[in-house]
C-alpha cells in the first residue's frame, strides 16, 4: 500500500541532532578516522565513511577488534552519529567497562532506508549491496578486524535502527548482533514508497530466517518513551519472542526520538550487550586457532569462480542453494582445492553450503 507524506512522520526519522552540547561533542573525535572508498553501487564513485579506532590501535600492531557498524538517520550522512563511539564507547572503553572495538559509520544515501534500488524513485542507490558486498570486504583488508560474524555487530538509530533490523535479520551468516535504537520502516511511516519490496520487510524475514535466527543471532532494542516509533519497536520485540529470537527491550521514560538522550540513560548497557563476548585477538593468536581447526573448510569467490579450500576435511560435498532454499546446484570432491565454474549462474544471491567430517560449513555469496 503506498501512503501519502506525514509531515510530522518525516520529521521523526530525519531529525539531525545539532544542539550545541552535540556540536561541541563532534568536535571531540579522538581516533576518528573520515574516509572513503571506491563503490559502484552508491554512484561509481568514492563514497564517504567514518571509521573509529580504539585507543589500542595504534600501539598493538599485533591486535585484531570486533567492529560494530552503526547507520544513521534519514536525511543525514556518514557524520550524524560518530559521537557514538568517540563519546560514548571512546569513554567505556577508557573505563574498562567494554572491549576495544572498532566502530563503521556509513553513509546510507539519505532517505533509502539502506535497500537496495531506492525506496523513492530520487534515490537511485545500493546501500543494501554496498555495506554488504563492498565496505565490509574493503574494512576486513584493510584494518586489522576479527573478519567473521561472531565479532561483527550491525547497529543504528531511527532509519538506521530500521537498517539495524533489515541487515541482522537478512544476512544472520555474517552478524551476530543487532543494536537497534528507535527504529522504523518505509512501510510504518506515512511516506510514498514507490519501490519498497515486501521481501526486505524484517517481519518476514524474521519468520522465514527463524531457524537460524534463534540459533545465531541476539537483539538488544532501545527506544524512548515519548518516540512515536515505540509501538513499532514492541512490534518487531514480539515477533522476535513469537520466533524465540533472544532480546532485551528497554524502553527510557520521557524520551523522545532522541538518540543522545537514549545513550545518556541507557548506553553502557547497549554496548555491553552488543559486545558481550567480545575480545581482541592477536594475528599470532589467530594463526594458531587457524592451524588448530585445520580441517575447516574455506570458501571464497573470484569471480565467477567458486573456491573451496579443504585442508583434512575430505570428501566434501558441496551444496548451491538460492536464499529461498531451493537446490541449485549439488556437486562431490576429494581435492584439496576445488573450483567451480559459475558462470552459467543468473547473477544474484546464494548459499553455500559444505558438508564434510568436520561438519557444516556454510557462507552467503553474490554473483554479479
Amino acid at each position: 500500500m503506498f501512503l501519502k507524506k506525514s509531515s510530522a512522520a518525516f520529521l521523526a526519522f530525519s531529525a539531525v541532532f545539532t544542539s550545541a552540547a552535540l556540536q561541541r561533542v563532534h568536535a571531540q573525535a579522538p581516533n576518528l578516522v573520515h574516509t572513503s572508498s571506491y563503490s559502484k553501487y552508491m554512484g561509481n564513485k568514492q563514497w564517504k565513511f567514518n571509521i573509529y579506532l580504539p585507543p589500542g590501535y595504534s600501539t598493538g600492531p599485533a591486535q585484531r577488534y570486533p567492529v560494530i557498524y552503526f547507520l544513521h538517520g534519514a536525511g543525514a550522512d556518514e557524520n550524524q552519529f560518530t559521537y557514538y563511539a568517540t563519546t560514548f564507547i571512546h569513554s567505556y572503553i577508557q573505563q574498562k567497562k567494554v572491549p576495544e572495538v572498532i566502530v563503521v559509520f556509513p553513509s546510507g544515501g539519505g532517505q533509502t532506508w539502506f535497500l537496495d534500488n531506492g525506496v523513492f524513485a530520487s534515490y537511485a542507490m545500493d546501500p543494501d549491496s554496498y555495506i554488504i558486498k563492498e565496505l565490509i570486504p574493503h574494512i576486513d583488508s584493510t584494518y586489522r578486524t576479527i573478519a567473521d560474524r561472531g565479532s561483527r555487530v550491525i547497529s543504528g538509530m531511527s532509519m538506521g535502527g530500521y537498517g539495524a533490523w533489515h541487515f541482522s535479520f537478512k544476512y544472520p551468516e555474517l552478524f551476530c548482533y543487532g543494536g537497534e535504537f528507535a527504529g522504523g520502516g518505509p512501510y510504518v511511516a506515512n511516506l510514498v514508497v514507490q519501490n519498497y519490496s515486501p521481501a526486505e520487510d524484517p517481519h518476514k524475514l524474521a519468520v522465514s530466517n527463524a531457524a537460524i535466527l534463534s540459533a545465531q543471532m541476539k537483539v538488544y532494542v532501545c527506544v524512548g518513551g515519548n518516540d512515536g516509533l515505540t509501538a513499532f519497536n514492541q512490534e518487531m520485540v514480539n515477533i522476535c519472542k513469537a520466533q524465540k529470537i533472544p532480546n532485551v527491550y528497554t524502553v527510557v521514560p520521557n524520551i523522545g526520538h532522541d538518540f543522545a538522550g537514549l545513550m545518556q540513560n541507557n548506553g553502557l548497557q547497549a554496548v555491553q550487550y552488543v559486545t558481550q563476548g567480545f575480545a581482541p585477538v592477536s594475528i599470532a593468536d589467530r594463526r594458531a586457532s587457524t592451524a588448530a581447526g585445520g580441517d575447516a573448510a574455506t570458501i571464497s569467490l573470484q569471480g565467477r569462480t567458486l573456491r573451496i579450500d579443504s585442508p583434512d576435511a575430505l570428501p566434501l560435498t558441496i551444496g548451491l542453494f538460492s536464499l529461498s532454499g531451493r537446490m541449485a546446484a549439488s556437486y562431490q570432491t576429494s581435492e584439496r582445492i576445488a573450483k567451480l565454474d559459475l558462470s552459467h549462474f543468473v547473477r544474484g544471491a546464494y548459499r553455500v553450503r559444505l558438508k564434510s567430517a568436520s561438519g557444516i560449513t556454510e557462507k552467503k555469496i553474490f554473483l554479479d
